[in-house]
């Protein structure tokens, strides 16, 4: 049987073109049968491919046995057969094309550095990539024993158009793909599995070079598969314009390491159109300390992170952890018509957690009680938005009591607007201000804001429902209110009691303007009192 470039070369006889684009290993005395050390033999391919300006280097059906890493320094193409597969048995792994590292070797399987005598000192590499190529680092493909403590892939200052491509790889400790400054390329289809298994490297890592001056720049990742790994991925140094789209992420059950998508100061990165399974662990006793479970996403530092129509499942006993903004983050989120899913709300920490300038838009949010909680968003800061979003609690979970609260604000000018549907009353604790309850809900009509002002300077200007101007007012204790913040010029607020506790309204001609010029008590249940904001001060009216 002639090899594909011998085909090719006798096809064309006539033109050079075809033996110039490929480069069959088999032509280098490549066995590919499972047993033979093929490092010695695919490195020269390799280098013969660069040095003859080719740009594919093709695998035969096989399995390719190396014991070093293989690098390449021109844009050259690793090309196998994205066969089906077909046996589990270690010496017929697949019909495809199959590279088995050595597993105590620490150099990556695969680096695309570029030359510095093609390319300059601190060159970039055109081009390049990895298509129907599969690496397995651990035993069998289905498990991650005996998994090589090692990088699959490297790319390091790769740029315009490399691809990877129908690529399955599975069984290493340490990243499956690391990109260090790359630019303008894709990551399509393909498999990762059982990587990234000792909890300090990321499956995926995009990073950006040493001293931070240059970032990995406009990728773009579809129908990518990723399971079972218990760190996704890792981007930072000003990683952007990053695309993730049509891919599933199931995580790993039982593992109990960090936050499986650690954003740490990028800028532009978009989720769209994904399949995110958030579970942990099954076993309650992985999580004694509900607050160690992490959150699937957690973003630090700088940037502008979306999530549009992904669909979250959660985890059926520990409570679900979606999304956590780190406190000294100046990162802002988009959040518009994602689905969450069996979202138990109870366990520990809110399974959302922002900070300032959030945007949540026309989500769709299925909640289930745990532990007597029903806990969805906490807001730690300013300037954020939930509106248009659908909060329905589809029964199952444990029964909130009286403390359960919804929505928990620590800062101002939040704006919400929603749809909740559920027996049990929503709120919103804030602080001092204890707690805001929604407006929209099921069965409850014409139920006003409840606005408990156990404080002398009540926040009711944006933490509100956007376009509404009534509050309850529930005090536990008699309260005097000598000023109340924020509010935009214009807007009227009426106050009414709910309880037989005394609220006094302090006359201050900088603040507050009373009818008469004096203090007024509102007390008793039905009895209210109405406000106008104007020129930054509130006036009776």
């Amino acid at each position: 049987m002639k090899l594909i470039a011998q085909q090719y070369e006798q096809a064309n006889k006539n033109y050079i073109i075809w033996k110039d684009i490929i480069c069959n290993v088999k032509d280098f005395k490549v066995r590919g049968d499972g047993f033979t050390d093929d490092t010695v033999a695919i490195q020269r391919a390799i280098n013969y491919a660069n040095a003859n300006g080719m740009s594919v280097l093709y695998f035969p059906c096989g399995q390719y046995k190396t014991s070093a890493g293989l690098v390449s320094d021109c844009g050259l193409i690793f090309m196998g057969e994205n066969a089906p597969e077909v046996s589990q048995v270690p010496g017929r792994r697949t019909m495809g094309s199959v590279l088995l590292p050595r597993k105590d070797v620490t150099d990556p399987v695969i680096s695309f550095i570029p030359s510095a005598g093609i390319y300059g000192v601190g060159g970039m590499m055109k081009g390049g990539g990895i298509k129907g190529l599969h690496i397995l680092g651990s035993d069998h493909w289905n498990t991650a024993a005996n998994s090589a403590d090692r990088v699959a892939v490297y790319m390091e200052r790769v740029q315009t158009e490399f691809t990877i491509s129908d690529m399955y790889i599975t069984g290493f400790k340490r990243e499956a793909l690391k990109m260090v400054q790359v630019y303008d390329g894709y990551i399509f289809g393909g498999r990762i599995m059982y990587c990234s298994t000792d909890g300090v490297y990321a499956a995926i890592s995009m990073e950006g070079d040493a001293a931070g001056a240059n970032n990995t720049n406009a990728v773009h990742i579809t129908a990518l598969h990723m399971e079972n790994n218990p760190y996704m991925l890792y981007a930072n140094k000003l990683s952007r314009h990053i695309y993730v789209e049509k891919s599933k992420f199931e995580l790993h059950a039982g593992q109990t390491l960090s936050n499986p998508f650690l954003l740490d100061n990028v800028q532009e990165f978009t989720f769209m159109g994904c399949q995110i399974v958030t579970r942990s662990a099954t076993d309650l006793t992985a999580y004694a300390n509900p607050d160690l479970q992490p959150h699937t996403f957690y973003l630090k530092g700088q940037g502008l992170v979306k999530f549009i129509g992904n669909d979250f499942t959660s985890p059926t006993k520990d409570g679900a952890r979606i999304l956590k903004q780190d406190p000294t983050s100046v990162s802002r989120v988009t959040m518009d018509a994602n689905t969450f899913d069996n979202l138990y709300c109870g366990g520990g920490e809110y399974p959302i957690i922002l900070k300032d300038s959030a945007i949540l838009t026309s989500n769709r949010f299925i909640t289930k009680s745990l532990n007597n909680k029903r806990q969805v968003v906490d807001i730690l800061g300013a300037n954020n938005t939930l509106c248009n979003n659908h909060f329905e609690d589809s029964g199952g979970g444990t029964t909130p009591d009286a403390s359960s609260n919804m929505f928990r604000v620590a800062g101002e000018r939040n704006i919400f607007d929603n749809t909740i549907i559920g027996a049990t009353p929503p709120k919103i604790l804030g602080g001092d201000q204890a707690f805001i309850e929604y407006t929209h809900v099921r069965a409850r009509t014409k139920d006003l804001i409840q606005f408990d002002i156990n404080t002398s300077t009540p926040s009711v200007g944006y933490n509100h429902i956007s376009g509404s101007s009534d509050y309850k007012v529930a005090n536990t204790v008699a309260t005097s209110i000598t000023n109340m913040l924020d509010g935009r010029d214009g807007q009227v607020v009426r106050l009414m009691s709910i309880n037989g506790t005394a609220t006094t309204f302090v006359h201050d001609p900088t603040k507050i303007i009373m009818l008469g010029g004096a203090n007024k008590v509102l007390q008793g249940f039905g009895k209210f009192i109405t406000f106008v904001r104007r020129a930054g001060m509130w006036f009776e009216i």
